[in-house]
């Protein structure tokens, strides 16, 4: 994980809000995509809510589908509070605005692999978000650290430290899009949705590192861009009504296209989607981009799952 400290992201921050020219709309997009979300209501819907008292009703589950933080939270460790028939105590000799079931309610479902590394994903972006967003938290620096240090008390080993570091960079982050937004929040700008966008996404690498950044939003990236491309899309007053129809069912197409059921689909992707990178990345032609693309597929994936990987790229 990349420390957003190391790289003096204040300083590039800055360079960011100086660069920028008519993000009012940001605001307005962030804001539309959060409450967009199929299935989610700001991102948290009833059924999503963690309940207030978890140990007792999650700490032992029966059976886990798959390895979580909350399967792999020892309570033992800290021996100093109560936690026993779904009564636990207040953290003592405080000023945080938390305590461990809180910190324990919120990370319980987000997932780890099979060698105890964090799964990036939608899953921890929504635990971040009740974490740190909907709970309306407002951390000093030293309690941001407390925070940090209870969850690598709580989840010992590589995973305590990966979820603790994303959880700090995650608000960090936050703070630093209040303030992108409140910057640009200004009547009668000009409205540049794409420039927008591109700066928000920026600003997500820039706390977050551009792997952690581009894993977590992914869902919530697609959505906002299917959302920004239907909106200009909306707006080319030179397209009949039909034409639009038309390239909106283009564009639902592009967005939305299943994921091929193959195993172990999410992990191999996800690899060859950062090697892909490195090519596209790199100084060569576009013929010679793509001759490295298709042996990179044939070494990722099986002659017969190719064809099917391939209509998933080329729809999305």
């Amino acid at each position: 994980m990349e420390d957003p400290n190391k790289n003096s992201p204040r300083n590039k921050h800055t360079a960011l809000l100086a660069g920028a020219s008519a993000l009012a709309c940001t605001l307005v997009l962030v804001g539309w995509v959060l409450l967009s979300r199929p299935g989610d209501d700001h991102g948290v819907s009833e059924a999503d809510s963690l309940e207030e008292a978890a140990p007792e009703s999650s700490s032992f589950r029966e059976e886990p589908l798959d390895k979580t933080v909350g399967t792999e939270w020892q309570w033992d460790n800290f021996p100093e509070r109560k936690y026993a028939n779904g009564e636990h105590a207040k953290q003592q000799n405080t000023s945080a605005p938390f305590d461990v079931p809180f910190i324990y309610d919120a990370l319980q479902d987000v997932r780890l692999d099979e060698q105890g590394n964090v799964v990036v994903d939608d899953e921890a972006l929504k635990a971040l978000d009740e974490t740190l967003k909907f709970s309306g938290l407002d951390l000093s620096p030293a309690a941001l650290n407390e925070l940090q240090e209870l969850i690598r008390i709580g989840l010992p080993g590589s995973a305590g430290v990966q979820t603790a570091d994303i959880v700090g960079n995650y608000y960090r982050f936050l703070q630093a899009e209040k303030e992108f937004n409140e910057l640009y929040r200004s009547p009668g700008m000009n409205v540049d949705l794409e420039a927008g966008y591109e700066e928000l996404v920026a600003l997500r690498e820039l706390y977050l590192g551009a792997d952690v950044a581009s894993e977590l939003f992914e869902k919530q990236d697609r959505d906002g861009r299917y959302m920004l491309q239907s909106m200009l899309l909306e707006r080319d007053e030179s397209l009949s009504a039909e034409e639009k129809q038309a390239r909106q069912e283009q564009l639902s197409s592009r967005f939305h296209s299943p994921a091929p059921q193959l195993p172990r689909w999410e992990e191999r992707y996800r690899l060859f989607q950062y090697e892909q990178q490195a090519i596209l990345e790199s100084a060569v032609s576009d013929a010679e981009k793509q001759r490295q693309t298709d042996l990179l597929l044939q070494q990722h994936f099986d002659t017969d799952e190719i064809p099917a990987v391939e209509a998933f790229l080329n729809g999305r």
